[in-house]
């Protein structure tokens, strides 16, 4: 009986997985697809954007110092894009 709740409960966090990875890919290409139009409108000169770098940068502050608070700083900030770095240079092929 253990078994057969811990085969469902790993089944199962294997579908949700899945799911939540196809949503956010659905996501992420919706995102892109926009982030494509609005540069096709302003390279065709109906809209423009401006990008506001002191708005960014109090964004960052703000996320820093939150992720601070929490713990997180150093993951968020470091480690994690340090991870990404590496996995897409294939270097660590265990991720």
């Amino acid at each position: 009986k253990q078994t057969f709740v811990l085969l469902m409960t790993s089944v199962f966090g294997l579908l949700i997985g899945k799911v939540v990875r196809t949503m956010f890919k659905v996501v992420a290409y919706f995102i892109g697809i926009i982030a494509l139009i609005m540069m096709v409108l302003q390279y065709l000169g109906i809209i423009y954007i401006t990008v506001n770098f002191d708005f960014l940068s109090e964004i960052m502050q703000w996320t820093y110092l939150q992720a601070k608070q929490l713990g997180f700083a150093e993951h968020l900030f470091f480690w994690v894009p340090m991870v990404y770095g590496l996995r897409r240079k294939r270097v660590l092929g265990i991720l």
